[in-house]
């Protein structure tokens, strides 16, 4: 949840899905998926999953995957609020 909080804040930011945004989720060990279909301008709603594989220590002894769904506003973030 995290990882898919920080991804929405730069796309917002940024106007976009940026390399180094990429480059954060592959750092943190897990995978995206751009839901949204077509490119999205600013304004337009982004929306993507983020996906990680995580140890559990009660649940169950194999690791399981947790998949994370956000959606953001690109451009819409603004530094003085």
């Amino acid at each position: 949840d995290g990882i898919a909080m920080v991804v929405a804040h730069r796309i917002s930011m940024d106007g976009g899905l940026q390399e180094a945004t990429v480059e954060y989720v592959k750092s943190q060990g897990a995978t995206y998926t751009v839901i949204t279909n077509g490119a999205a301008a600013i304004g337009d709603t982004f929306t993507f999953a983020v996906e990680r594989s995580y140890a559990p220590l009660i649940l169950k002894k194999s690791p399981i995957e947790i998949r994370v769904t956000r959606s953001c506003v690109v451009g819409f973030y603004r530094p003085d609020y």
